[in-house]
């Protein structure tokens, strides 16, 4: 298949696929499946605010297992490809997400490929999307489809980002021991650790937990800590 074909055929899936996307959980099952469609099995979606004279405030999404930062440009409009390899640092980042089953595995010395486009927003602001996957090379010839697909994904998380802040979305009030237990969950405490540091059993986290996405209208935990922390509501 040429480019011009695979594009228009893109052009098709991509308009259909995040068209029909009603909720969070949707955009990132339909970046997921665009990711793949482009035979890559990681993406990475990374918002940077200007923080003076401090570190930059960061938000991440996307099942990409690692930390994007060292791969991505914060100067400038910016398109860039490489490779890195698995070291040991790798191997224990991944020994943690491996047993909450969140990563698959990947061996010492494996060769990680990836491409990134980093795009200045207002205010100092970047948003950053990163494709990556194990072993296959990035081809030239595959350069101008993925062009469009970066295009394509970080406009529809854009736009989904903005519709969420939109002071016309629908406000969810949490109450404070929800939102305790949000701060606890982005600091990537377990509900048992949870549970032990707000002396609750684990049960009533867990309940808590869901009825914090019934009001946000989330199908998980990860998503409602992100829609949270989108939000403001932590």
């Amino acid at each position: 298949m040429n480019n011009k074909v695979q594009l228009k055929s893109l052009t098709s899936y991509l308009s259909k696929t995040f068209s029909a996307c009603k909720t969070l959980d949707d955009l990132w099952t339909a970046c997921i499946s665009t990711t793949k469609q482009v035979n890559f099995e990681h993406f990475s979606f990374r918002i940077q605010y200007p923080t003076p004279f401090t570190n930059p405030k960061n938000h991440t999404y996307g099942n990409y297992p690692f930390n994007p930062a060292p791969l991505l440009s914060t100067k400038r409009a910016n398109i860039t490809s490489g490779f890195f390899r698995i070291c040991t640092e790798h191997l224990d980042t991944l020994s943690h997400l491996e047993a909450h089953n969140t990563a698959p595995l990947f061996n010492l010395d494996d060769n990680i490929y990836y491409i990134t486009q980093s795009i200045p927003k207002q205010d100092g602001v970047f948003e950053h999307l990163l494709l990556a996957r194990a072993h296959q090379k990035i081809e030239h010839r595959e350069m101008k489809i993925l062009h469009f697909v970066i295009e394509q994904m970080t406009t529809e998380i854009h736009n989904w980002m903005s519709k969420i802040n939109s002071p016309t979305s629908l406000a969810v009030t949490l109450s404070t021991r929800e939102k305790e237990i949000l701060r606890w969950g982005a600091d990537g405490k377990t509900s048992e650790e949870i549970a032990i540091i707000l002396g609750l059993s684990q049960d009533a986290i867990n309940f808590h937990y869901k009825t914090i996405q019934n009001k946000i209208g989330t199908t998980n935990r990860a998503q409602a800590i992100a829609y949270a922390i989108i939000k403001d509501y932590i």
